[in-house]
């Protein structure tokens, strides 16, 4: 029942998103390939780069891990990653600068198992639940990767309002 539930989530976090770009796309009356041409000043020079990542900078990421998280279905848990991290940061630099190069994410990272968390009132309604999504822990890695990259791009260029507090 839970993962019927948690499809139906999936769902409408999709189409809530996808619903809430459109309508501000409308507010802003423009279009998003004015929006995306408006960063870049003609030459390229604000184009996003993922450069690739060190060992150092894995082993800082996977340190600040929270500790004992379960991970997805594969069943990992983020304790192993932290006690091994010096020996793991290789091949997940590997891993994670080959998807960097070629701009595929590994299909291992894609699953994720979703759970609706009850907010309150009447269990039978679907509005009462929040998705939760697991991730397994190395797209989590990844995640946090590609987090310092996209927050430094954001903030280099000024793109985020200073009105933005959160997710950030």
């Amino acid at each position: 029942w839970s993962r019927g539930l948690g499809d139906v989530y999936k769902r409408q976090i999709y189409t809530a998103g996808r619903l809430l770009a459109q309508r501000l796309l409308e507010q802003s009356g423009t279009t998003e390939d004015t929006l995306l041409r408006g960063i870049a000043d003609g030459n390229g020079n604000a184009s996003f780069y993922l450069r690739p990542t060190t060992c150092n900078e894995l082993i800082s990421v996977i340190s600040n891990l929270k500790k004992n998280y379960g991970g997805s279905d594969d069943g990992i848990s983020s304790n192993v990653y932290r006690i091994g991290n010096e020996l793991l940061a290789e091949p997940i630099k590997h891993i994670i600068n080959l998807s960097f190069r070629t701009g595929i994410f590994p299909e291992h990272c894609k699953g994720t198992i979703t759970v609706p968390i009850h907010k309150g009132g009447d269990r039978r309604v679907v509005s009462n639940y929040r998705p939760i999504a697991i991730l397994n822990i190395l797209s989590k890695i990844i995640e946090a990767v590609v987090k310092r990259r996209l927050i430094a791009y954001l903030n280099k260029h000024d793109i985020l309002s200073s009105n933005q507090y959160g997710f950030r």
